[in-house]
């Protein structure tokens, strides 16, 4: 059982990658994305995407795509989350 994950992108990661993520990885509890580059298709998926066990999310190397994508309730769910960590930057992007 997966259950900390690190992602480190040379393009950039779109929806159906944290979708298959979410179902492969169920019970993910440490997420780190690290990713300067923005989503080509940032309109984002009509599902949401959940992590239910998903406790520490770090964003603090991630394009602002993916902090809206983690950070908008409309796109992911994250019941558990209870460290966050991102840069100041990015927070006020989204």
């Amino acid at each position: 059982k997966v259950r900390h994950l690190t992602m480190h992108g040379t393009g950039p990661f779109e929806d159906q990658l944290f979708q298959l993520v979410s179902e492969d990885f169920p019970n993910l509890e440490h997420l780190a994305v690290s990713n300067p580059y923005s989503q080509k298709d940032n309109r984002h998926t009509s599902t949401s995407i959940s992590f239910p066990h998903l406790r520490s999310l770090t964003l603090q190397y991630a394009h602002h795509d993916y902090v809206e994508l983690f950070l908008q309730k409309k796109f992911t769910q994250l019941p558990k989350l209870f460290q966050l960590c991102l840069t100041y930057k990015a927070l006020t992007t989204i």
